[in-house]
């Protein structure tokens, strides 16, 4: 391959101490995102774009787990990745992720829990939901007028005022709700100059050509490529958080590159990824999804929990009869010459039950054509958004 210097890059000692003592939760926090990605995209158009926040449903499935027994916590923590694991190993490795991630100054991990003034929720619960994921409980009466302003008031405080009305309604029975907000706002490592950006054509799913506003830059990036696609990972400021980039070397080969997507893929590329320099074009997009997760999670393996037999005696104090109902979210992932921006929503209900081709002078990476990405915190693995881009959004602001 021409133009490799370097040798492979050096990962920083917060991130090879991770891979190090927790290597297992890593795997597993992209196993997790690519199956939630995976079951996404069951429920989208074929040439849909598509972004989700894994870790955010990821943080609400575990206070579901910390709540539930029997063969509904079986399935959570299946869907979880997590049934292999003791509830004190992961306990400890979920909450060191979950404060690592948080501690940044790039994101921000946000939860609440809102019960009917008369659900006597168990202690125990409480106190271990409020140290997983830094959540807090209030009461809130779900029938009253201003119930669902206040819910929704919240998750738009929460993500900077970038997602509006989530939820448009409560159901008569409801009785808990689990919330979950992130966000995400970084500068890129190296950010691409406004005046490289130039009107260029990017080729959908379909092969047509349309034209968008195309970032340009020549820089050094970590870079693997094989027969069929390319990979790069584009850090921003500190290095701490990537967005790695997926890209099919032909429109045609899309949907055979994304059955191939699985973790033990995506960590070979990254192992094998090195220092090089490239020419690097990427299109300004953003990409939205508001979506009711309930089938999802079902496709996902998580059934009990929906049923009127579903087991969360953990929850209460009185043994008080459960189940979920309705599970929603809505992302937002945007991308321009300065960096990312992006945010989640997640709201859980919870009711009452009844071969390569030769290298050109120049290696270019020219996302000119749909791919995927996965923005990952290099420290711990954690996967805050996923997703794919088949038709950018964002067109025309530059011409050249």
């Amino acid at each position: 391959m021409t133009n490799v210097e370097g040798g492979r890059s050096r990962r920083s000692e917060t991130e090879r101490a991770f891979v190090s003592d927790n290597e297992d939760f890593a795997k597993q926090q992209l196993s997790f995102a690519l199956n939630l990605y995976r079951r996404a995209l069951e429920d989208d158009a074929p040439d849909a774009n598509v972004v989700v926040a894994p870790f955010s449903v990821c943080r609400c499935l575990n206070a579901l787990s910390l709540g539930s027994a029997g063969q509904t916590k079986a399935e959570i923590d299946a869907a979880l990745g997590r049934d292999e694991w003791s509830d004190e190993r992961w306990s400890e490795t979920f909450l060191a992720a979950d404060r690592g991630v948080n501690e940044t100054r790039e994101a921000t991990l946000t939860g609440a829990l809102w019960l009917a003034p008369d659900l006597k929720l168990d202690k125990t619960f409480v106190e271990r939901c409020e140290k997983m994921s830094q959540t807090k409980a209030t009461t809130l009466d779900f029938k009253a007028p201003t119930a669902l302003k206040t819910a929704n008031d919240w998750f738009e405080k929460n993500t900077a005022g970038k997602i509006k009305n989530l939820l448009s309604e409560f159901d008569p029975e409801t009785r808990l709700l689990i919330a979950d907000a992130t966000t995400f706002k970084a500068q890129w490592r190296e950010k691409f100059k406004e005046r490289s950006t130039r009107t260029r054509s990017f080729t959908n799913a379909q092969g047509n050509a349309i034209f968008v506003s195309m970032m340009a830059q020549t820089g050094r990036f970590r870079y693997h490529e094989a027969y069929g696609f390319q990979y790069l990972e584009a850090e921003y400021e500190n290095g701490r958080f990537a967005l790695s980039i997926v890209l099919p070397r032909d429109y045609r080969l899309f949907a055979e590159v994304e059955r191939a997507l699985t973790p033990a893929f995506l960590l070979e590329c990254r192992d094998r990824a090195m220092n090089v320099e490239l020419e690097f074009r990427l299109p300004r997009f953003k990409v939205e999804r508001s979506c009711d997760l309930s089938e999802t999670l079902r496709k996902a393996g998580v059934v009990s929990a929906f049923k009127d037999s579903a087991n969360f005696t953990r929850t209460t104090v009185d043994g008080e009869k459960l189940k979920v109902g309705q599970v929603k979210q809505a992302a937002f992932l945007e991308v321009d010459e300065n960096g990312t921006e992006a945010g989640a929503a997640t709201a859980v209900e919870i009711k009452g039950a009844l071969a390569a081709p030769p290298p050109p002078a120049r290696l270019q990476f020219y996302a000119d054509r749909p791919f995927f990405y996965f923005l990952r915190d290099n420290a711990t693995g954690v996967v805050l958004f996923a997703g794919r881009l088949v038709t950018p959004e964002l067109r025309l602001r530059y011409s050249g």
